[in-house]
């Protein structure tokens, strides 16, 4: 959601060129890598140390959990990226992902039995980075599973993460295509 905020804020205050200047490589790389370093702390406290504070049972091994995470944290910001790539306003990024948080919490798994969810969508909940890494995690620190047991859901993140890259910087310059400079 921030990051398409971002997106929707750069197009206000620079129109299209401030859009596309966003798009380039280097731009959607460096925003990913600070949305990394910026969000890797939170994850070391929820899945790391908080447990181990509460007595929580966990099973994980730490390198296992980044090795999962780190492509979860990119595949996030791409898609964040990709979709600020389309917003005007900043607002909007934030009404379209409430919206749509509660639909998506179901149609992961979590609450709501996958048995009990269509298979239509649980196939097209697979281009969202939750639904794999939810499930690899929740195996990873439960049960204990390694990372060669989660294997699918750690290439399927990685692929999330370099298809919603491509499609944030064609985006970016497909959407500012023929349009005002603001």
């Amino acid at each position: 959601m921030g990051s398409a905020t971002l997106g929707g804020l750069a197009f206000e205050q620079g129109g299209t060129a401030a859009r596309r200047g966003r798009g380039r490589p280097t731009a959607v790389l460096g925003q990913a890598l600070a949305h990394l370093l910026l969000v890797l702390p939170g994850f070391a406290l929820y899945l790391i140390i908080l447990p181990r504070i509460y007595g929580f049972s966990t099973n994980g091994r730490f390198l296992d959990l980044l090795a999962l995470a780190v492509p979860f944290i990119l595949s996030v910001s791409f898609l964040g990226q990709f979709v600020g790539s389309w917003v005007r306003r900043r607002e909007t990024a934030v009404l379209l992902f409430i919206a749509i948080s509660l639909p998506l919490f179901f149609q992961v798994g979590v609450a709501w039995p996958i048995e009990a969810i269509p298979n239509a969508i649980r196939i097209a909940s697979q281009i969202l980075p939750s639904t794999s890494a939810i499930d690899g995690l929740v195996r990873i620190n439960q049960m204990g599973a390694s990372l060669a047991d989660v294997k699918s859901n750690w290439q399927s993140l990685w692929t999330l993460a370099i298809v919603y890259a491509v499609l944030a910087m064609a985006s970016a310059w497909w959407s500012g295509r023929g349009q005002d400079e603001h």
